[in-house]
């Protein structure tokens, strides 16, 4: 069928056969289907590893770049075989444009396929729990995290931000037998009695992540952002501990079971025991009988744990205690960075939308070079390539040069260098233009017109960078967005494919010239 189509389009529509736009298509939607269900199908959603983002990826990524190089220089090869217009004059401007146009068309279809691999990946990661879910999952995992305490590093009482555990009424103690390492004590010189002030053990009461463990309640408070849901999920465990909520300990517990049976992944321990161990009221105490793993394979790697700070009432001399039991696991760690790659893949938009962007923007660069190819013989379109390397070389030469003998900062380095193409790219402009208007012969044109079709996808960006240094010389208060930068290659894109047809007609013109 597709020979058929093939001959069709050769008597009917020859610009269409000749760029082969049709088997291209047809051959990009198959090679983007495949890599769609390849990156579905090697994604491991099973929780029963640590993940990192795409780490099944790598490779497949190489493999689809390379198919992409294989598949455009193969398509090179045929679109190459028959080119009219290096022979014959006779041919429209909206021909020469439409056939510009396929070329980006088919360069950005190869420049997107490791986007469906990415896409397939992302799609199998969604499928594992909605947003919703995954949400309500991380958030039972930010309270279970206070739970399991396989160290007391982060549960140990600071006096600049805690106050110690108060003493329920009615409970006793011989203040001269207990460890000051666990007791904070207050004496009444006049009555010459030392009593209790409160528990300064490690605690399930102290806990404090690493990560914001500088601030004050009030300042997380404050804060909107990932880290003060946190810190609110884990403080209202504490009130549950505080107020001895024991059922709704429990329940946070049940729901993690719920969650580990969900995903098949193992544990030795159950809530009944989990809370057994770990609910010891009114101190909640953190010790080494205290202690779990928090992720499966912790499990067979210690046997035994120390945990610094931490006495019992008989170890006042030696306050660690050490415990030789073989301690049971829970599959926190496996759960959170499960649900952490899910909530990942759901706010990949963002990046998502950047990788298509410089996709795209190096398929408009690519088609411009194989476009100018077209109409360009290969010596000059050689030529023009060897002269655009040692412009930028000659450019980056004396910007250096400048820089070290003129002591000019990084932003005059910079407007030196935007300022050279910005200049180049008018004044070939206006070269080629004036060649067209005056009828003479080519020159030395040809090898303008190829910079200057190259430059074409360029130009507002190294416009937009020259007005941004000029303001930061300017106004160094100025700060600009990225989102500034990302907004301005978008409307790069469809100004350069407008601006191509301008490019169209002032080929289609030159072309008219004679060579002598």
């Amino acid at each position: 069928m597709l020979k058929n189509i093939q001959k069709y389009l050769l008597i009917h529509h020859p610009l269409i056969w000749n760029v082969r736009f049709i088997p291209m298509l047809a051959i990009l939607i198959v090679l983007h289907l495949i890599f769609f269900a390849v990156g579905y199908a090697v994604t491991n959603t099973s929780f029963s590893k640590i993940f990192g983002y795409g780490d099944e990826l790598p490779l497949l990524y190489f493999v689809s770049i390379l198919i992409d190089v294989l598949l455009l220089v193969g398509w090179l090869v045929f679109y190459n075989r028959n080119n009219g217009f290096k022979s014959f004059y006779p041919r429209k401007t909206a021909q020469l444009y439409l056939e510009w146009v396929m070329v980006f068309i088919i360069v950005a279809g190869m420049a997107l396929v490791p986007v469906s691999l990415t896409c397939g990946h992302l799609t199998k990661w969604k499928s594992v729990a909605s947003l919703q879910e995954a949400k309500e999952a991380e958030s039972l995992l930010e309270k279970v995290n206070l739970l399991i305490a396989r160290d007391s590093e982060q549960y140990k009482y600071n006096s600049e931000y805690q106050k110690p555990v108060p003493i329920p009424e009615g409970m006793e103690f011989q203040g001269d037998t207990l460890s000051r390492s666990l007791y904070s004590f207050d004496y009444d010189w006049s009555n010459n009695k030392m009593h209790v002030e409160g528990y300064i053990g490690a605690s399930f009461l102290f806990y404090r992540e690493y990560y914001y463990s500088h601030y004050t309640r009030k300042d997380l408070e404050v804060i909107d952002s990932p880290e003060k849901r946190r810190f609110l999920n884990e403080e209202s465990v504490k009130e549950m501990l505080r107020n001895s909520k024991r059922d709704s300990i429990f329940a946070i517990m049940t729901e993690f079971e719920k969650l580990r049976i969900k995903h098949h992944l193992l544990s030795d321990i159950s809530p009944e025991k989990w809370l057994d161990r770990i609910y010891n009221p009114p101190f909640f105490p953190v010790d080494g009988s205290t202690a779990i793993m928090n992720r499966e394979d912790d499990a067979d790697q210690y046997t035994s744990i120390w945990f610094d700070g931490i006495a019992s009432e008989e170890q006042v001399v030696d306050p660690q205690v050490h415990t030789s039991e073989v301690l049971p696991y829970l599959p926190y760690r496996n759960l959170e960075s499960g649900y952490n790659q899910v909530l990942r893949c759901y706010d990949f938009g963002e990046t998502f939308r950047t990788i298509i962007l410089i996709s795209l923007c190096a398929a408009i660069f690519v088609s411009c070079l194989i476009f100018s190819f077209r109409f360009s013989k290969g010596k000059f379109w050689l030529i023009s390539f060897i002269a655009t390397g040692i412009l930028i070389f000659i450019t980056i030469l004396l910007a250096v040069t400048f820089h070290e003998f003129l002591d000019w900062n990084s932003e005059m380095v910079v407007l030196f260098i935007l300022s050279v193409w910005i200049a180049l790219f008018v004044i070939l402009l206006t070269k080629v233009i004036l060649k067209v208007n005056s009828k003479s012969h080519k020159g030395r044109s040809e090898t303008y017109l190829n910079l200057l079709v190259w430059m074409a996808p360029c130009i507002i960006p190294l416009s937009f960078f020259f007005y941004l240094v000029c303001v930061d010389l300017s106004d160094r208060s100025y700060y600009h967005k990225d989102d500034e930068i990302v907004a301005m290659f978008w409307i790069n894109i469809p100004v350069v494919i407008l601006g191509m047809w301008f490019f169209a007609v002032l080929i289609r013109k030159w072309k008219s010239l004679g060579d002598q």
